[in-house]
């Protein structure tokens, strides 16, 4: 799975707003979207963290 996939799945479930998601992880709105949309990733290391964050 992709991780613009995962991130967007675990969005839907947790029913968490991008705007407050971009928030609690001291990230942009923008650069929120462009992980979503596949343009950008994030670092490796926070890859892993952004989705047990957004996961919890």
């Amino acid at each position: 799975m992709r991780f613009e996939s995962l991130m967007e799945d675990l969005i839907d479930v947790s029913k968490t707003r991008k705007a407050d998601l971009a928030s609690a992880l001291s990230y942009s709105p923008g650069e929120l979207s462009r992980f979503l949309s596949g343009q950008r990733l994030p670092p490796p290391a926070n890859a892993d963290f952004l989705v047990d964050t957004s996961a919890a």
